[in-house]
């Protein structure tokens, strides 16, 4: 079976789920049934076909599940209510090729508590809340996945035992009422690595990165900066190496590349953050790859990985 209908958890990594417990599903009340028929300890995969459904997808208990979005168009998890994902518990979701998008006005996007949650492939967008609140020791990883224009910020991380895990991945255009419009890390843990966190916050509070209590983690070969430059907050006790930023004394291995601008990549207008090819000699030689890393962009292109090469989630 494939690697992303494979269970997640330590104990059983890599054995797959029998195919029973695999359900296509084509429209809300049916994902809505196939979720209210989960029992403890229950695992399962639900593959949904393109459209919108209005179920908030909840999970606790010690529940194991993947939702995958089935073709080119993925399918829109609204949501019903106050959150479109919801992982408690000892309960760990995998979401692939899927958008989560709650408009109500106390929608937000994934919130987890639970033991882990894997987003691939997917895009955490255009939220009336945060996009992302993770916290109780919930150890998140986004791989090649968007946080964008959430209007209560983009990802929280809130508290001893909780990391994020984000790679070939962007935050970008979040709003945020307070400071840490994109990410804010309190008493947590955070890696990221080829990423773009960019242009997060309001004009008068510009925040990309903002750290809380006993920070800890690194960020590495990735792009961050605001447009009134400095938007990274009291985050010295992470490791910074090998990026493009707009704050200086975080490391010398770091490029300042100063305030953002749009020109930088293709299109931010419509969430496309590849290079754009007129800026490359500025992005040039700045991230080295380290073991561990991912070996292809967010396009499946080659990292180099005995030579610099550029960060973020390109390699043009």
């Amino acid at each position: 079976c494939p690697q992303s209908a494979c269970h997640l958890d330590g104990s059983d990594a890599g054995a797959c789920f029998d195919a029973a417990d695999v359900t296509m599903v084509a429209n809300t009340t049916e994902l809505s049934a196939a979720l209210a028929a989960l029992g403890p300890d229950d695992d399962a995969v639900f593959v949904l076909e393109a459209g919108a459904y209005g179920v908030t997808v909840d999970i606790g208990s010690d529940v194991e599940i993947a939702i995958l979005g089935n073709g080119m168009v993925a399918p829109t998890l609204t949501g019903n209510g106050p959150r479109s994902v919801e992982i408690s518990g000892n309960a760990i979701a995998y979401l692939g090729n899927v958008d989560i998008s709650n408009s109500d006005v106390f929608g937000g996007g994934v919130f987890c508590s639970g033991l882990a949650v894997w987003i691939d492939d997917s895009i955490v967008r255009g939220n009336a809340q945060l996009g992302m609140d993770i916290s109780a020791g919930c150890v998140t990883h986004l791989r090649r996945t968007g946080v964008q224009t959430n209007d209560g910020g983009g990802i929280s991380v809130d508290g001893l035992g909780t990391h994020l895990y984000a790679e070939n991945s962007v935050i970008a255009g979040n709003i945020g009422p307070v400071a840490g419009a994109g990410i804010r890390i309190i008493a947590a843990n955070a890696e990221l690595t080829y990423s773009v966190v960019v242009s997060n916050g309001t004009f008068a509070a510009p925040v990309n990165f903002e750290c809380l209590g006993d920070v800890s983690g690194e960020v590495r070969n990735s792009i961050i900066s605001g447009p009134n430059g400095n938007s990274i907050n009291a985050c010295d006790t992470l490791t910074w190496n090998t990026n493009a930023l707009d704050t200086d004394n975080l490391g010398a291995t770091n490029t300042n590349i100063g305030p953002y601008s749009n020109s930088w990549f293709v299109d931010p207008g419509i969430g496309d953050y590849h290079l754009d090819a007129t800026q490359l000699p500025m992005f040039m030689d700045i991230a080295m790859w380290q073991k561990g890393d991912p070996i292809t962009d967010i396009d499946g292109d080659p990292i180099p990985t005995e030579m610099a090469s550029f960060p973020g989630y390109d390699q043009p």
